[in-house]
């Protein structure tokens, strides 16, 4: 393997020694042999790395768009996730054609924005990873950021900090239409009063319906994972900024690499 960034790529993955020892004439024949030694799942994700290098190599062959190996990991752990959430257990799509149609990301109405939010978590570091996704009814980004927060052991609490920071990077865009989707199915009912908690994370759900009262037009609604892929992307990204970054209307290549790379 000569390409350096591949070589990066791999190294941060769990698959850098098992490639070391494999060989062949060819690529077909090493990914036979390597279907024998490792997990269906294990070679699922293998297959799917392999492709975002290959577009990342095209993209800089035709494009010198040179995008950063850790990116590369990232979506590619993206995409599994996302395409393990739309299978079924035994590798079928659970969906009908008509149903599948729903199971995408869907644009707001006009005038109107959604806004996508999501959080990670590095148990290792106790951080959680937030990202935002703010896009209009024309599929067009208006905005992305992405921080870390300390983690304090409750997801929920992580993701309804994560639609907290969305409202304020809507609100400091000047957005006052908003649909806000979580793939927490628990933070979007506790923001809706659907249950209720005593908990910490309440005085967050709190500021939440504040600020959605200040809002000409709001309301928060859960999403599948599959439809908040590109946000879920970025909350990974957080960890490898060391601080908040906001993008508004211009992005960086390797932001505007996910938002092309991963088709909700």
């Amino acid at each position: 393997m000569e390409c350096k960034v591949a070589q990066k790529a791999w190294s941060l993955t769990n698959f850098e020694e098992s490639l070391k020892s494999l060989g062949g004439p060819d690529l077909l024949t090493i990914f036979h042999d390597l279907a024998k030694k490792i997990s269906k799942i294990d070679f699922e994700l293998m297959t799917i790395i392999c492709w975002t290098i290959w577009k990342a190599r095209n993209k800089y062959l035709f494009e010198a768009k040179k995008l950063d190996p850790q990116m590369l990991v990232i979506t590619a752990g993206a995409l599994m996730e996302a395409y393990r959430k739309v299978k079924g257990p035994e590798g079928k799509c659970r969906a009908t054609k008509e149903e599948s149609k729903t199971r995408g990301w869907q644009p707001p109405q006009q005038n109107c924005f959604k806004v996508n939010v999501d959080a990670t978590i590095s148990n290792d570091k106790q951080l959680s990873g937030l990202g935002v996704v703010i896009r209009d009814s024309a599929v067009k980004a208006i905005a992305a950021a992405i921080k870390t927060t300390k983690f304090y052991g409750d997801v929920a609490y992580a993701e309804a900090e994560t639609a907290s920071w969305g409202l304020q990077v809507a609100k400091n865009a000047g957005l006052v239409a908003l649909i806000i989707e979580t793939d927490s199915q628990m933070v979007a009912d506790l923001i809706n009063n659907r249950r209720g908690s005593k908990n910490e994370i309440f005085w967050v759900i709190s500021k939440i319906q504040d600020k959605i009262k200040e809002l000409r037009n709001g309301k928060v609604q859960h999403s599948l994972r599959s439809c908040n892929v590109i946000v879920h992307t970025l909350s990974k990204l957080a960890f490898v900024y060391s601080n908040a970054v906001v993008w508004l209307d211009s992005f960086p290549t390797e932001i505007m690499n996910v938002f092309t790379s991963l088709n909700e």
